[in-house]
């Protein structure tokens, strides 16, 4: 059963994103809050299991209050069990059912929901789209469109010629534990997140599973990042050449981001101020900034234009 190998534990402090959300099953303040209209929280429950269902995936859970605190629920069991049925009830296609986990003392529900082939409809009323931490209205088609463009065009969708063997396994525990898929195989979590298919008995990689976990960094030759530093705020050639070039940062994804930042961290000059009384660290570009940029940089750029070098005499 999927509530048997769902591990919790790492969504009780997540902060809401594309793939988790969070809601209570109270209203109100204080001695007032009451439980919340048991429609509304089927209506809720219908839009946002579609959204993640027509986007990557994701998990909701019901009976945790906006800062974190475990708070469950008061339902009855029918209505209970009319919350937990409402993906197969109310969405077409059908999707997973929620089910229940016990939290310290308290009842919680949880839907774990995977990304779908295609379109879910919320029966009557339309298709939902999530989108970072928002759920936003969509169409069929451009759902469609999305999921056509993810799965057929892009390179990380396409068939990667290696094995699961050729993947670190402690960067795949990793992704388990941070996605609380602690309990899931590597194979289950790959197929979970769209990041393999299964070919009768066996399993077939995705190009992105390469990106993410090949041991020995992936078979592509603009996996890896180039950095270098422009002496001075313009780039000149010849012989007013100010451009220092430094070691290419090659290997799986999560690896290259870690050596990148940590080279971009030394370069940058982090001189003492007087700050009151006091000298404080004055760091020359925020670090949030500048590793925005590159996480950006990496995340959106398309495998499919290979650059290969060129050699001229």
């Amino acid at each position: 059963m999927a509530e048997l190998r769902f591990d919790i534990t790492p969504f009780l402090d997540q902060d809401e994103g594309q793939h988790f959300d969070r809601k209570s099953l109270y209203e109100g303040i204080g001695e007032a809050k009451r439980s919340r209209n048991r429609r509304a929280v089927r209506d809720q429950v219908a839009e946002y299991i579609a959204a993640f269902a027509n986007a990557e995936g994701g998990v909701l859970i019901l009976g945790i209050e906006d800062d974190r605190t475990i708070t469950g629920h008061r339902l009855p069991q029918d209505a209970l069990s009319n919350i937990l049925n409402t993906p197969s009830t109310r969405l077409q296609p059908a999707q997973p059912d929620g089910f229940v986990m016990q939290v310290e003392g308290r009842e919680v529900i949880v839907f774990d929901v995977p990304a779908s082939d295609v379109p879910v409809q919320v029966i009557g009323d339309g298709f939902p789209l999530r989108m970072g931490d928002q759920t936003v209205q969509s169409s069929e088609s451009q759902i469609n469109t999305l999921k056509f463009e993810g799965m057929a065009e892009s390179w990380e969708s396409r068939r990667s010629s290696m094995t699961l063997a050729d993947l670190d396994e402690r960067l795949l525990e990793r992704a388990r534990q941070g996605a609380g898929l602690s309990a899931l195989s590597d194979e289950e979590y790959l197929l979970k997140r769209k990041l393999a298919d299964r070919r009768g008995r066996g399993v077939v990689l995705r190009n992105a599973a390469e990106l993410l976990f090949a041991r020995y960094g992936p078979d592509h030759p603009n996996a890896g990042v180039r950095l270098f530093r422009v002496i001075g705020t313009e780039r000149h050639t010849g012989p007013e050449h100010n451009v220092e070039e430094r070691p290419r940062c090659e290997g799986n994804l999560p690896a290259v981001i870690l050596e990148i930042r940590t080279v971009i961290s030394s370069l940058l000059r982090r001189p003492m101020r007087l700050v009151g009384s006091r000298f404080q660290e004055s760091v020359e570009y925020p670090d949030f900034a500048w590793l925005e940029a590159l996480l950006n940089a990496i995340a959106h750029r398309d495998y499919r234009c290979v650059l290969y070098p060129v050699s001229i005499p």
